[in-house]
């Protein structure tokens, strides 16, 4: 996936490594361990003041690279969670910054699923790798929001650095835990319920009246619903062919099989009329990737109710003129009925309604 939580899980990933090159057991081939080391000491080897703040971001959290500035230097990668917690304790250890912030997606909604609990169980020494004891938690913060939540990270950022101005300041004694985290100006707890409540309320309230306006009628009181709705195989374009015994025994073991079928159908063109007037024509191709499947249609129209002449004609040879099938029948339409024709070629052709034998005349022309 790319993501890169399997390089923040490998022990081998520390940055402490001079005696050799620094290759963990675990790394992306685009963004390798070492280039993050020199991205660490080049980025923050330009930092300013005693709030000093390595910002490591994820792609998923919006563009957060705005917050940089001289006593801030912003680290992106895949996810946050590819981070070894090693690579916080160089920076602090070091004194490269004062601090480090972990700038992620929104809380339990992570682009790449576990990164931001994985983080805060390697920082809280929780799972493995764990943060050092010896790096003060204080000076290691977490904010995780949305791209649209974006100042939530900026307050997060703000409220760090007077943090970290403030420590330096004190003399108050390394902290060790979970990471330390801004507090966010929000509403108390009853008054957002009630939000909530009206909110929800409101769309309730706002569904029920778009479920019964404005109304809608699907036909008008004088309509019926005429449809054209079957799937049917037409004939293949060759017929197929039956071997003789001599020309079998001539044949590969094999191969031998007493028909054989070329794969292919004509398409369906059919007709519709009603009262002498051609409400449908058109020609259905039919499905598959070599074009052997059934033919599936599907029509609808609005008519009028009252009696009325159907005719329905349809031909699946590939004959140049005439239809195969032509059925006729007299029917009368209620308003508001919905009137459906099928067709079935093995029980004589087209399908009038629910009860096709009553005024049904079949004429079948052969080809």
């Amino acid at each position: 996936m790319s993501c890169g939580i399997c390089v923040g899980a490998c022990p081998t990933a520390t940055p402490f490594r001079r005696a050799s090159a620094l290759v963990p057991g675990i790394e992306l081939p685009a963004d390798p361990i070492a280039g993050l080391r020199d991205q660490v000491v080049a980025a923050t080897a330009k930092l300013q003041g005693n709030d000093r703040v390595v910002v490591v971001r994820c792609a998923h959290a919006g563009n957060l690279d705005a917050l940089a500035d001289t006593g801030v230097a912003v680290l992106a990668m895949p996810c946050v969670g590819m981070l070894p917690p090693a690579f916080i304790d160089l920076v602090i250890a070091r004194k490269h910054a004062d601090g480090v912030l972990i700038a992620g997606c929104a809380e339990e909604d992570c682009y790449e699923r576990l990164g931001d609990r994985w983080t805060e169980e390697r920082i809280g020494s929780q799972r493995d790798p764990y943060l050092r004891e010896r790096v003060d938690r204080d000076r290691v913060a977490v904010s995780w929001a949305s791209p649209v939540h974006q100042h939530r990270t900026r307050e997060a950022l703000a409220q760090f650095r007077q943090h970290l101005h403030d420590l330096a300041a004190s003399a108050r004694p390394a902290r060790t835990g979970v990471a330390w985290r801004a507090r966010m100006k929000q509403l108390p707890l009853p008054l957002r319920f009630a939000g909530q409540v009206v909110v929800l309320g409101a769309v309730a309230v706002l569904v029920g009246w778009f479920a019964t306006r404005p109304t809608y009628a699907y036909l008008n009181h004088d309509q019926a619903l005429l449809k054209l709705s079957f799937s049917h195989a037409s004939r293949s374009l060759k017929e197929c062919r039956h071997y003789s015994p001599q020309e079998l025994a001539n044949l590969p073991f094999a191969e031998r099989t007493a028909t054989t079928c070329e794969r292919g159908r004509w398409p369906v063109d059919l007709e519709l009329l009603l009262d002498g007037r051609t409400i449908h024509r058109a020609t259905h191709q039919p499905a598959g990737l070599w074009d052997d499947g059934p033919s599936t249609v599907y029509a609808s129209f609005r008519v009028p109710a009252g009696t009325h002449q159907l005719t329905a004609r349809l031909r699946d040879s590939g004959r140049a003129t005439g239809f195969d099938y032509d059925s006729s029948t007299t029917v009368t339409l209620s308003p508001g009925q919905n009137y459906v024709i099928d067709f079935r070629g093995a029980e004589g052709g087209f399908q009038f309604g629910r009860a096709p034998a009553h005024g049904l005349a079949t004429q079948e022309t052969p080809p």
